[in-house]
């Protein structure tokens, strides 16, 4: 009977742990490619600072129609906390695919080859019900 009600115990703690795992991943966004051509894109939760990575950062990549959830893939929990704890901003940067296939990351970096730039605070992200679409 004793392991029984340890064992449930320990079950509880190791699910309310990934309840609150969860709750925190709740403010991730969707980004969906409404345009006619294969984008990449990636964010940065450092406000106000709107230039394009020095290093190429983990791109994800996005064909017409499709989506993906950016926290998942681009961000760390702690950079998101600090995000919604102080109404900071998130740049979101849009790439085209061809463009970086054809000169490469450091020559859109250095000419600021971009398709759109958005900024987004947490109120604009729950207006938009946590997905962004492109364009």
């Amino acid at each position: 009977m004793k392991y029984l009600l340890f064992s449930f115990i320990f079950l509880a703690m190791i699910i309310s742990g990934c309840i609150d795992k969860f709750a925190r991943h709740e403010y991730g966004f969707r980004l969906l490619n409404n345009s006619n051509s294969r984008i990449e894109a990636y964010a940065v939760f450092i406000h106000p600072d709107t230039s394009i990575s020095e290093a190429e950062p983990e791109l994800s990549i996005l064909d017409s129609g499709k989506s993906t959830f950016i926290f998942d893939n681009n961000t760390s929990e702690e950079s998101l906390n600090r995000f919604f704890e102080n109404d900071e901003r998130i740049t979101v940067f849009i790439l085209s695919s061809d463009t970086l296939n054809k000169y490469g990351w450091d020559r859109v970096r250095d000419s600021y080859n971009i398709l759109r730039r958005y900024e987004i605070t947490t109120q604009e992200l729950d207006d938009m019900g946590g997905d962004l679409v492109y364009p």
